[in-house]
């Protein structure tokens, strides 16, 4: 007997506003070091290399320990809710091999991947005022029109993560509960083309494996939108991943309210 459990829409909201709040504030600190540094040598001569005022080398690894820190609180607590949803009395392992390796390797990731984000960005800035001989004032106003969009950032950032750790969680809470023995997509209310696509492909009522992902990195994704002229369709490449590995779905994008969901086998009666 197939029995369907956890059905609470858990893709809703995905802030993590202390994660989102902490992320913000590095962005920030690193990009005043970039001023700080820029004031310190005047007016920069035309040709000056950006880089001279970028100094990011332990960005990438504070990133990371504020991601383990966060996302393994979010981690612990959804692996837990997981656990529970399947009726089963079992404290989460946040310890277990598979959980701890899960967490380092998606930490060091988005370290890495925020910081050469924000290096671009800031250098970006750097270089264009350089060239266009403005004052060390005028590049500093530039860099603080980065800054002032880091909140917005950093939420983008917080809120996507959030949701990777929640789908590896829910799943990772399955697999240490020893009953469920595959998973299902949910899609949800009002969802987008491309949620719609992946539904077409696993839908409702069909299983998959737990601990495989239901695409490989690298599937192009096709949906149709509405187009002024009637419906286009448009291709997404599946490349991007919380870890080095295969791309975890949900979330299909950015604020994504898509689920999945756990089928146990419940005991001949």
């Amino acid at each position: 007997v197939i029995g369907e459990l956890s059905d609470d829409g858990a893709f809703d909201g995905h802030k993590n506003p202390a994660y989102q709040k902490a992320l913000a504030a590095l962005f920030v600190k690193y990009a005043d070091r970039a001023v700080a540094a820029l004031k310190k040598n005047g007016d920069p001569a035309p040709g000056t290399d950006p880089d001279l005022f970028i100094h990011f080398d332990d960005l990438a690894g504070e990133i990371a320990a504020l991601s383990q820190k966060f996302l393994g609180e979010k981690i612990r607590e959804q692996g837990q809710d997981a656990i529970r949803s399947v009726g089963v009395e079992l404290s989460f392992d946040l310890q277990n091999t598979r959980v701890k390796d899960y967490l380092a390797d998606v930490s060091r990731r988005i370290g890495r991947e925020q910081t050469d984000r924000w290096r671009t960005e800031i250098r970006g800035a750097l270089l264009e005022g350089i060239e266009n001989g403005e004052s060390t004032q005028q590049i500093a106003k530039r860099i603080g029109t980065l800054t002032g969009k880091a909140p917005a950032d950093a939420e983008r950032v917080a809120r996507t993560e959030t949701a990777f750790a929640h789908t590896a969680a829910t799943e990772l809470g399955w697999i240490q509960s020893g009953v469920v023995t595959a998973k299902r997509f949910v899609l949800a209310p009002d969802a987008c083309p491309w949620c719609q696509a992946v539904a077409a492909a696993f839908p409702a009522e069909k299983d998959h494996p737990l601990g495989e992902p239901f695409f490989k990195k690298g599937h192009v994704l096709r949906a149709k939108f509405e187009g002024k002229d009637g419906p286009v369709e448009r291709e997404m490449v599946l490349d991007y991943s919380p870890h080095d590995g295969d791309p975890s779905v949900p979330p299909v994008h950015p604020h994504c309210r898509c689920d999945v969901r756990a089928v146990i086998v419940e005991p001949e009666s």
